[in-house]
């Protein structure tokens, strides 16, 4: 059931796309599909970054472990 209403959801918000554009000038559309583009590009690449720094943090034991200096209190 879970699964069915994921594929309906994606194909409302499919449609739901489509009924914009058409609602949008043809030399508009043209940006906006550049746009979306660039979008999923900078989510990958935010989300590629994500994991490669927190691999790279569990591989150096903590990005901030480096910078911890002690302090003598008396």
């Amino acid at each position: 059931m879970k699964r069915e209403f994921i594929d309906k959801m994606k194909e409302a918000k499919k449609l739901e796309k489509e009924a914009y554009m058409l609602i949008l000038p043809a030399n508009v559309r043209g940006h906006v599909e550049v746009i979306e583009k660039e979008m999923k590009a900078m989510f990958l690449e935010c989300i590629a970054e994500c994991i490669v720094g927190k691999k790279e943090d569990e591989k150096n034991g903590g990005a901030d472990q480096g910078k911890v200096q002690k302090v003598d209190i008396s």
